[in-house]
């Protein structure tokens, strides 16, 4: 059998194989507004918003970035 890469209708992400995690990962879509600032304009595959935004919040703990919702 082929190996073959997951494919989803309308996803803008990139799938890519992880050989360290054994699976495919997605990355969200973002985009720079400024200096400071990111649009993520598309989630990673299978991540819901309010799981997305509690992943943020606990990168905002570590002190790694700064959350502003709009």
């Amino acid at each position: 059998m082929r190996p073959m890469t997951p494919w989803y209708r309308g996803y803008k992400g990139v799938i890519e194989w992880s050989s360290s995690k054994n699976s495919f990962i997605s990355s969200a879509v973002w985009s720079r507004v400024d200096d400071s600032n990111l649009e993520i304009t598309e989630l990673p595959l299978h991540y819901w918003t309010y799981s997305y935004k509690e992943y943020l919040e606990s990168l905002k703990g570590s002190g790694l970035i700064t959350v502003r919702w709009l």
